[in-house]
């Protein structure tokens, strides 16, 4: 973030926040985002469509056409509040990669403490977003997810209504054969119960390291043309968390390797790394943003509100990020997951 940014004011900070377009991370890639003016939040989920055109005879009126089946309703986007102290002396601290004074480029401290603030908000805006990864990565797993405090209790568990048939457990050891049929009958699933053909494998570690195992499979995998293949994503996907490892069937395989520390400090996958989840990029799946703020800075409609406030004794400066983000997949069905054995 430039440095010329008043970190004081809310409203220019809040834009600043914003308009930093960090790489999202590889599952959120799969939402669209929709800002709100409230918390609460109406959600249509949305039943799949694979009825016939009819048609007529020569005279005859017009054949009544009903809306694909939803279902709506409200859903609490809850918020994330996170602060950090910066103290008068920090400021006195030589930054990461800040040539010294004896190389006569050393920065005042009221550079460096806009600098630390810049720093500052683009770790809290990934802490964010690794959030809304976990959280996306639960719905799509287990068919919904929980709202968790900071000592980890429930606040309250939003479910998708997912169909249990869309939840399978399957066996890949190194002579199986049947990996391509698993993923092809997992793709047709889709197609049948929401109208979309899928598009994407995801992958944990554990699973990728199944298929790579499994000689039969990797024969059928095509790796030879994978430049073409990014080339004609209509988005970017790749650096954001998952690697493109071939094609297979007219699906894209991915691996993904993202992780999170837990309460003990231990790196846990933040998809299970014995997972496997198909889906349809086509899918109605939506980043809701509700609305962040408050009545001393105002309130604003988009992904972040960020403020600073001053304590004298001792000296230090709060920064505070706030977002309300809800990540719905509001068409379920157009994912398929597997855990492999």
């Amino acid at each position: 973030m430039a440095v010329t940014v008043d970190v004081t004011d809310a409203k220019e900070l809040t834009l600043a926040v914003n308009n930093d377009k960090d790489s999202r991370r590889f599952l959120a890639s799969f939402f669209k985002p929709l800002d709100h003016q409230t918390r609460d939040i109406m959600i249509d989920f949305v039943e799949g469509s694979q009825t016939l055109a009819p048609f007529v005879r020569d005279g005859d009126s017009a054949t009544v056409s009903h809306r694909s089946g939803y279902k709506s309703r409200f859903v609490h986007a809850y918020g994330i509040e996170l602060k950090r102290p910066t103290h008068a002396f920090d400021c006195l601290k030589r930054l990461p990669g800040e040539q010294t004074v004896y190389a006569g480029k050393a920065v005042s401290p009221s550079v460096r403490a806009a600098e630390l603030a810049g720093r500052d908000l683009k770790d809290l805006k990934n802490r964010v977003y690794r959030t809304v990864e976990k959280i996306i990565s639960d719905g799509f797993f287990g068919g919904k997810f929980d709202i968790t405090d900071k000592d980890g209790k429930k606040i309250d568990s939003v479910d998708l209504g997912r169909s249990s048939s869309h939840v399978l457990t399957k066996e890949w050891g190194a002579s199986y054969d049947g990996i391509s049929t698993d993923l092809d009958d997992m793709a047709t699933l889709i197609n049948e119960d929401s109208g979309l053909t899928a598009t994407d494998v995801i992958l944990g570690k554990t699973a990728h390291a199944k298929i790579q195992k499994n000689t039969k499979f990797m024969k059928d995998l095509d790796t030879k043309n994978l430049d073409g293949v990014r080339a004609a994503m209509n988005f970017k996907m790749e650096g954001i968390g998952a690697r493109l490892v071939g094609v297979i069937g007219g699906l894209r395989v991915w691996r993904y390797d993202e992780v999170f520390k837990n309460a003990a400090g231990d790196k846990v996958s933040i998809i299970p790394a014995n997972g496997v989840l198909i889906l349809s990029d086509e899918m109605q799946a939506t980043l809701h943003r509700g609305i962040v703020g408050d009545n001393d800075i105002g309130w604003f409609e988009g992904e972040f509100a960020a403020d600073t406030w001053y304590e004298k004794d001792p000296s230090t400066q709060w920064l505070r990020l706030r977002s309300a983000p809800l990540p719905i997949c509001e068409q379920i069905d157009a994912t398929c997951v597997a855990t492999i054995a």
